[in-house]
Order: C-alpha cells, then structure tokens, then sequence
C-alpha cells in the first residue's frame, strides 16, 4: 500500500521540477556537505520554512544512509502513544520513498505502538512536508536507503523516556539518521498563547482588554522564549527542556518528538550537543493584533520574519 503526497500543490509544489528547483534554492546547492546525524526541521508550508528547513538539511551528512527516521506530532488524531504506518511506500513528486518494514515490525512487536490507518496517515502534514527534502537528499548519496516513520501522539514524560528507550540503539548506529519534525512557538488568541516577558521580567499572559504595549516588542519576546528553548535542547537534557516547558507552556508543537529524541540520546549515552542553524519568523508581531507561530531545524539560526522556525542539527554521533 502506498501513501499518497496529499500535500502537493498546496504546502509545497506538485511538479517535480518546480519542487526540485525550490529544493535546489532551499538547500544553497549544498547536498551532503555537513556531517550532521539528527535534524529538528520545521514542517509549515515551504513557502514560510523552506529557506529554514533547507539549512538544516543541507548541514546533514547523507552519505552511507541505510534508514531515515521520522519522528513528526501528531495534529488531527488524538493519540496517546506513538504510531507506525500501514503502508510500504511513501509517494513524493520527486519519487517513491520505501518504508523499512523489517524495523517497523520490529518496533511493533514491542506492543508500545499503535498502527496508524491510512486516512490518518495522508491527513497528517508534519512527516510528509519532510519528504521531498529527504527524497532529493538520499537520491544521489544513499539511494537504498529506507525511511521509519514514526508519529508521536500527546504522551507523558515516562512514555518519552520510554520511547526513547527503545530508539535509543537506532539513533546509536552511525548509519541512521534522525528527523524531528517540529515548528516553535505558535503565539497569538487563537493559539491559547499570549506569554509574554520583556528581558529579567517574569513572563506573563497578555490580554485583549489590556493597553498596548509600550516596552518591547512581542517578537522579541518570542524569540528570547524560543531560544531558552533552544538552549535546553542544545545542552541534551530531557529533564532540562520539560520543565522550560512546564514553567512558559510554549506552544512547541512537536514537544514530544523532541523529547522522545533527547531521551533516546541520554539513554544511547550519546554527548555530542545539538548545534541551532537558523531561526526564522512568519512576520515580526509587535501588538496583540498579530499572531506568530515558530519552527524548528538543528545546526544554526538566522532571523526571518509571527510564526516561528528553527533549524536545529547534531553535528555528529560518535
């Protein structure tokens, strides 16, 4: 059974060449330059976080790949465990991805995952919008090699930790490489989320009927909320970035699949830290009016423009 690119045409082009073009641009003509093993990318439209998505993939080393995990939230079904794909294949205008179904059965016979169905499977954009990226990736580089999705539901910190347990020695062999799809802060009333804090204050809700701001910009104070983040995952620890979480509730949409990968990484022993790429915005919002969302990628940042992205990248797995 194949999983249709239900995406194309609307998140991202449907001809192969206008998306192998828009690829090219992303990705700055890099291919398999960087040596990086684990990337945090985000998963909105190309059109806002293509410029930072091809960042983080270019500072990825594609080269000797056997498999691509791809851990992505889960947006449209409520899950409460981790999901693996009916399918065998994953569609892309650029060409047909093959599901590694000798592993997908191995994590199923953990009984910790569910199977997702293919309504779910196709409904979901936050692993397909990383699939033309790997597809152009692995096709010159590492054409066998395999891809594992995984979609990770709204789960505990002990499931985390669990999860990680098991992909822990999967993320330890130099042959895999990890994908974390995740966009950062989503801001805004129709977000729930209106956290504020001007630099040394305490963070705070804001509220319509309030006066407008006369300090800072609320940009600026997304961006330092975003970077903590950041910082958390760049030092490695799990512990470290549930409670930034718990104490500003940033609206991390993939906060789970992030964890799940620091775990795995604390539980496989592994110490080398995540370097940030590129961080880009939607828009800069400067009232209560605008709304932003952010996302992320794992090696450097670069500033763009109310929704939030960032490129995050583990240099390398030792």
């Amino acid at each position: 059974m194949r999983r249709r690119a239900t995406h194309a045409g609307t998140w991202y082009p449907s001809s192969a060449a206008a998306l192998r073009a828009a690829l090219e641009t992303f990705l700055g003509g890099k291919r398999a330059e960087g040596a990086g093993k684990v990337l945090i990318t985000p998963h909105a439209g190309y059109e806002y976080s293509g410029p930072t998505a091809g960042r983080g993939y270019a500072a990825m080393n594609w080269t000797g790949v056997d498999r691509v995990f791809i851990l992505g939230p889960a947006h449209h079904v409520d899950l409460r465990r981790c999901a693996l794909p009916s399918c065998t294949e994953y569609d892309t205008p650029l060409g047909i991805l093959s599901l590694d179904i000798e592993v997908i059965t191995s994590l199923e016979a953990t009984g910790a995952f569910a199977r997702m169905d293919l309504q779910t499977d196709e409904d979901e954009h936050s692993i397909e919008q990383q699939l033309p990226f790997i597809r152009h990736q692995l096709a010159e580089w590492s054409p066998a090699a395999k891809i594992v999705p995984i979609l990770v539901g709204a789960i505990g910190t002990e499931q985390e930790e669990w999860y990680g347990q098991l992909l822990a020695p999967y993320i330890g062999d130099t042959k895999n490489r990890f994908i974390v799809s995740s966009d950062f802060c989503h801001w805004g009333q129709r977000f729930s989320y209106t956290y504020y804090a001007e630099a040394g204050e305490k963070g705070r809700r804001l509220w319509r009927e309030e006066e407008p701001l006369r300090g800072e910009p609320i940009y600026k104070s997304i961006e330092r909320c975003d970077r903590e983040g950041m910082q958390k995952i760049e030092e490695g620890s799990h512990k470290g970035f549930v409670e930034y979480l718990s104490r500003t509730r940033n609206t991390i949409c993939g906060r789970h699949p992030i964890s799940v990968m620091l775990c795995a990484l604390e539980k496989a022993k592994i110490r080398e830290r995540f370097r940030f790429i590129d961080y880009t915005q939607s828009s800069r919002c400067r009232t209560e009016e605008k709304e932003e969302k952010c996302g992320g990628g794992v090696k450097y940042w670069s500033w763009r423009g109310a929704r939030k992205w960032c490129c995050v990248c583990l240099k390398e797995l030792v």
